[in-house]
C-alpha cells in the first residue's frame, strides 16, 4: 500500500468512521469517504493520499465499531479513574449538599459499570441525574463542542411538522456573520447529518466539521476547525500580556429619534482589558442619546469585563456581589470583609499588579462598580435579555434588575451561574463540575431560577424570517425610555 499523508488518513478516517456509525455498510462509507477527500481538498487530494485503502471481507456488511481506548477501557482503568472522579468530586464540588450524592450512584451500580460497553456515556449519565449544572464526563477524544461557541451564534427551536434550529442571535465577531449568515437562517446538516431539535447542534473537539446552512439566497458550507480556534500560544505568558484579538466585541450605532444602541456579544479573557476599552468606545459613541438600549441577548459571560458595562449603567459605586468558592462556604463568612475587585486595569502592562494582588487569596471576591460620570441617558435605559444571556451576562441583568438601572425586555435569562472546572481523572477521561458560585450583595442567586424580565417579549421566527426583530421593536415603541417609566 502507498505510504499515506496524515493529514488526509485524519479526514478519511473520521468521516469513514461517522458513516460506519451511521450503520452505513463498510464499502459504501470507504467509497463515500474517499469522495470526500477529492471534494474538500480538491487537486491535493492525489490518489497517492487515499487510494491504498481498501476493504476485506463482506464490503456490503456492517461493520460494529469498538473503541477500547475509551468506550471499553479495562477494568483496572476503569477502577482508577471512578476512584480519582469520586476523590476530585467529593472534595472540589461547590455546593457541600451535594458532597455525597455520586458515591452511592457509582457503588450502587459498580460492578455493572466495570462491564459496560458504554462506560464514558453511564457515568455522564450519574453525573447528570444529581441535577448540578455544568457536569460532564467524557473522554478526550470523543469531547464536544457546542456550534454556538464556534460560530458566534445561538440556535431557537423551531418545533411542529417540521423541526429546526434556526440562528437566533448572530454575533457579528462571530464565523456565522463572517460568511453572511443571519437570524432567520437555519442549520440543515452536520457532518452529512440531518440536525434538529431535540439533538443539540455539536461537533468534536478534534478534526474538521462541515455544517450546510439554509440561508435567504440559498445553501451554504462552512468549515469549522475547534482546534484552531482553541490553539494554545507558545508562549503564553508574552501572549497574555501582549497579544492583541482583533476581534471586537462590543457594537454600538443611534437608532431613529437618537436612541443610543449599544451591544456586548460576549466578555472574552480572564479581565478583559481590551473588551473594557471596547465597551467604552461603544458607549463613547452614543453618550449624548437621552434614552439607551443595551442588547445582551445571546451574551454567554466569561471573564470580569463584565465590570466595565456594568460601570457604564451608573455614576455610583455599588457592590455588586461576589463569586462563592466551597472552602469559603463551608467555613463561614462575612461579605464585607471579602477581597474587593474594584477596578479593571487600564493597560495589559498593569495585569501582573492585579494577579498578584490576588494570587493567593480564597476566589471568594467581590466586585464594585468603578464609577463614573452622569450620563443623559441614566433612568432612560433598557436592556434586551433572552434565555442565551448567560452566566457573567446574567450578572449583568440581575445588577441592572436589583437597583432599578434598567428595565429588562425579551426573555427569561438562562439561569446558570455556577463556576466550573473540568478535570483530569486519568488515561483520557475528564470530569466537569461545578466548583462556585455567584451571590448578589443583596444574597440573591440566580442559579435555575435566572433573572426575569420586565417585559415578556418572546423570540419571533417568522418576524426573523422576514428580518425584523421584534423585541428590539417592542423595547423601542414601549414606554420604558420614558424618564417617568
Amino acid at each position: 500500500m502507498p505510504a499515506a499523508d496524515d493529514t488526509f488518513t485524519v479526514a478519511l478516517m473520521a468521516r469513514l468512521y461517522q458513516d460506519l456509525s451511521a450503520g452505513m455498510p463498510v464499502g459504501d462509507a470507504l467509497r463515500d469517504a474517499k469522495l470526500e477527500m477529492i471534494n474538500r481538498f480538491g487537486e491535493k487530494a492525489l490518489p497517492l493520499f487515499w487510494a491504498g485503502f481498501f476493504v476485506t471481507g463482506d464490503p456490503i456488511g456492517p461493520c460494529s465499531i469498538h473503541k477500547m481506548t475509551s468506550n471499553n477501557p479495562s477494568e483496572e482503568v476503569r477502577r482508577n479513574v471512578l476512584a480519582a472522579a469520586l476523590n476530585i468530586y467529593e472534595s472540589r464540588v461547590y455546593d457541600p449538599a451535594y458532597r455525597n450524592s455520586l458515591r452511592p450512584r457509582l457503588e450502587a451500580d459498580m460492578s455493572r459499570l466495570l462491564q459496560t460497553s458504554n462506560f464514558e456515556q453511564e457515568i455522564d449519565e450519574h453525573l447528570r441525574s444529581i441535577g448540578i449544572f455544568p457536569t460532564a464526563f467524557e473522554h478526550d477524544e470523543n469531547r464536544k463542542v457546542e456550534l454556538r461557541r464556534l460560530l458566534a451564534a445561538t440556535f431557537y427551536a423551531v418545533n411542529g411538522d417540521k423541526p429546526a434550529w434556526m440562528f437566533q442571535d448572530v454575533h457579528s465577531h462571530g464565523l456565522a456573520a463572517s460568511a453572511q449568515i443571519v437570524v432567520g437562517d437555519t442549520l440543515v446538516e452536520v457532518n452529512g447529518q440531518p440536525i434538529a431539535p431535540p439533538v443539540k447542534p455539536t461537533v468534536l473537539a478534534s478534526g474538521v466539521s462541515r455544517i450546510i446552512v439554509e440561508t435567504r439566497n440559498g445553501t451554504k458550507t462552512l468549515e469549522v476547525n475547534p482546534e484552531l480556534l482553541n490553539a494554545r500560544p507558545a508562549n503564553g505568558l508574552k501572549h497574555w500580556l501582549f497579544h492583541r484579538d482583533p476581534q471586537n466585541y462590543a457594537q454600538s450605532s443611534i437608532l431613529p429619534d437618537g436612541i443610543g444602541y449599544v451591544r456586548i456579544a460576549e466578555f472574552p479573557g480572564l479581565i478583559g482589558v481590551h473588551v473594557a476599552h471596547q465597551i467604552d468606545r461603544a458607549f463613547a459613541r452614543v453618550s449624548r442619546c437621552e434614552r439607551l438600549i443595551v442588547d445582551i441577548r445571546g451574551n454567554p459571560g466569561g471573564g470580569t469585563s463584565n465590570l466595565r458595562l456594568m460601570t457604564h449603567l451608573t455614576p455610583e459605586r455599588i457592590p455588586v456581589g461576589y463569586s462563592l468558592t466551597r472552602p469559603r462556604a463551608a467555613s463561614g463568612y462575612r461579605r464585607e470583609e471579602l477581597p474587593q475587585f474594584t477596578r479593571i486595569p487600564g493597560s495589559r502592562l498593569l495585569l501582573p499588579v492585579a494577579v498578584w494582588k490576588f494570587r493567593k487569596l480564597d476566589k471568594s471576591i467581590v466586585v464594585v462598580t468603578e464609577g463614573r460620570k452622569k450620563r443623559s441617558y441614566d433612568g432612560r435605559i433598557v436592556m434586551l435579555v433572552n434565555e442565551h444571556t448567560v452566566s457573567g451576562a446574567e450578572i449583568v441583568a440581575g445588577f441592572a434588575s436589583d437597583h432599578g438601572l434598567a428595565k429588562l425586555v425579551g426573555t427569561r435569562t438562562r439561569g446558570t451561574m455556577l463556576g466550573f472546572s473540568r478535570f483530569s481523572v486519568g488515561d483520557g477521561y475528564f470530569m466537569t463540575i461545578p466548583v462556585s458560585n455567584y451571590v448578589t450583595w443583596e444574597g440573591k442567586t440566580f442559579e435555575h431560577s435566572g433573572v426575569v424580565p420586565d417585559v415578556e417579549v418572546p423570540f419571533d421566527p417568522d418576524a426573523a424570517k422576514d428580518g425584523r426583530d421584534s423585541q428590539l421593536e417592542a423595547a423601542i415603541v414601549s414606554n420604558l425610555l420614558s424618564k417617568e417609566s
